[in-house]
């Protein structure tokens, strides 16, 4: 006799597709749970959409998603890079697109059926679609949609400045940059590439060569010292918090003078791999197979890796600039700095940042999810403290530069190593911290609960984990130095 549960199952291709997005939830008994609720939801989803096979595994995958987003935050991305990598099978494109806008479809048809049969039915028709288009709409995309009536430039006008409007879909942001990016030309002075970049190469210097440990995510063990990639994963972006004079044509040789006077200190110490100063001219500082000092004490991962190392793992690109200003005349209890509410990184910075990170994506293959401003990864590793450095970390426009908003997105800081914050770095934000950060502390909080352990001794163990990485990485780099100086001496 059949059980009763297995004439509930979904059919093959379902099942297969289910196990396909398993590999988004890591904690075994939260993966167990998210398969459970899927199937329960799959019997929830209309008999009408599973009467064809393909279109109810269209409909599964919304499902799938949707519990995988709800279980473990970011699953929505994770998802597709692992599709564009082939590791989860991709949706059927003319399927997914009659699915996301199969509301409008058939009201259309309806509408344009009853049209037929006179005006007074036809205005029946327009109250039964402005109702149930509104209702469904926000079903059809990942993030909140305008009202049908909403024009680009309207949504635009109405967000603050350098905030991404929700108009854009995520799909417009490619994972990777697939269209070829060369090399025009060359000379002992700059490189000028196909996408209108030009590179300043004359003050460019050498440093350490770059290797650290990949710490993997699908191992539970530590890797030894032999365990180590000079594979760049990312870009780091920063901005120099230096001084600044207007940027206005009677300024223009303090401008200069300024510009020149901090490349050569970002030369000297060897802390950057890019520079952009205030015209967008963009100058190489340290060369890219080389590390710079540029990221301090840092944390990100992706689907696949911990990063704890970013002078190595990384690209630093500088903006000469800054988005905090001092509080000279502080009152009792207020932070030394505070937010600038317009970052002094102005257009041409912007479209030369673009060009040059269009490139190193291009090049190394970076996954735009690895793409962040250095103030969202900066951390004081003793007190566990995320926001350590905070350049950027407010007002970067993401959109501009073809990559998702890392502030709505959860930080591996909290999420793999269980770091918090104070109430200092509160009161610099007054409050209004990244989206990003509630997120994370959610996902603590579960995660927690289903290890039966308050979130504290949770926290704990994470931060034990970390120090073990830690502990790793730092004997690698008393390695590499005594082997760099050795080499000094030869």
């Amino acid at each position: 006799m059949k059980s009763p549960t297995a004439k509930r199952l979904p059919p093959k291709n379902c099942c297969r597709i289910l196990n396909e997005y398993a590999v988004l939830v890591k904690d075994p008994v939260q993966k167990l749970k998210f398969i459970e609720q899927s199937l329960k939801n799959y019997n929830k989803i209309p008999s009408i959409y599973k009467a064809y096979s393909s279109f109810g595994e269209i409909a599964f995958r919304k499902v799938i998603l949707d519990e995988a987003d709800r279980v473990s935050p970011g699953s929505r991305a994770r998802a597709q890079e692992l599709i564009n990598k082939g590791t989860i099978s991709p949706p059927h494109p003319v399927l997914l697109s009659l699915y996301k806008y199969r509301y409008i479809v058939i009201l259309s048809v309806l509408s344009a059926f009853v049209w037929g049969l006179g005006t007074g039915v036809a205005s029946i028709s327009k109250v039964i679609f402005e109702t149930t288009d509104q209702s469904k709409r926000a079903e059809l995309s990942p993030s909140p949609q305008p009202g049908p009536t909403a024009s680009i430039k309207e949504v635009q006008t109405s967000m603050p400045k350098g905030a991404v409007p929700d108009i854009i879909k995520r799909e417009s942001f490619p994972e990777y940059i697939t269209e070829p990016i060369w090399l025009v030309e060359k000379t002992g002075e700059f490189e000028l590439y196909s996408n209108r970049l030009q590179i300043i190469t004359t003050y460019a210097v050498d440093n350490i060569l770059r290797e650290y440990i990949d710490f993997s995510k699908s191992s539970d063990q530590l890797p030894g010292l032999n365990h180590t990639t000079d594979k760049i994963v990312g870009i780091l972006y920063h901005a120099s918090e230096s001084d600044i004079v207007p940027f206005s044509p009677e300024e223009n040789q303090s401008i200069k003078k300024y510009s020149e006077l901090l490349r050569r200190y970002i030369c000297r110490e060897k802390l950057y791999h890019y520079f952009i100063d205030r015209f967008g001219r963009v100058f190489r500082a340290v060369r890219e197979e080389h590390a710079a000092f540029h990221a301090g004490n840092s944390i990100w991962s992706d689907e696949n890796s911990i990063y704890i190392n970013l002078n190595h793992a990384f690209v630093g690109i500088c903006f000469e600039g800054k988005d905090f200003q001092e509080n000279k005349r502080r009152r009792s209890g207020k932070p030394s700095i505070s937010v600038m509410k317009e970052s002094s990184i102005n257009e041409n910075q912007i479209k030369s940042a673009k060009e040059l990170t269009d490139l190193l994506r291009y090049k190394y293959k970076i996954s735009q999810h690895n793409c962040i401003p250095h103030g969202i990864a900066s951390v004081n590793p003793d007190k566990k403290l995320i926001g350590y450095h905070l350049d950027l970390s407010h007002s970067f426009p993401f959109h501009r530069f073809g990559l998702t908003d890392k502030y709505q997105e959860p930080l591996p800081s909290i999420v793999e190593f269980g770091f918090t914050y104070d109430q200092y770095f509160l009161k610099i934000f007054d409050g209004d911290t990244w989206p990003g950060i509630s997120k994370s502390e959610k996902y603590i909080e579960k995660m927690a609960k289903s290890a039966q352990l308050s979130t504290a001794k949770y926290r704990k163990k994470l931060n034990r984990h970390y120090d073990e990485l830690k502990v790793l990485q730092e004997e690698l780099n008393e390695a590499l130095e005594s082997k760099a100086t050795a080499q000094e001496l030869m």
